[in-house]
């Protein structure tokens, strides 16, 4: 398990790459697609139950709701 900013910097690098991470974000799957360091460090997450037209959630990354297990995902998500 990585720590927990190491988590978090590996992400936003993904992000920037176009490539999702899948996690958990308060017991709940999560897709994490975006990230916006214009919005105080914010990802933007498809959460489950999300309509497809509806744009991902805003999550802060302090935010803490995140879970701990991290799964760096190859394939690319429609925006």
């Amino acid at each position: 398990m990585l720590p927990r900013m190491q988590r978090f910097n590996d992400a936003v690098l993904s992000c920037l790459y176009g490539l999702p991470v899948a996690t958990t974000y308060k017991g709940q799957p999560a897709v994490i697609v975006g990230y916006d360091h214009l919005a105080s460090e914010t990802f933007r997450a498809r959460l489950p139950g999300q309509p497809a037209d509806q744009e991902p959630a805003p999550i802060r990354m302090r935010d803490e709701g995140w879970g701990s297990a991290w799964v760096f995902l190859i394939g690319r998500v429609p925006e």
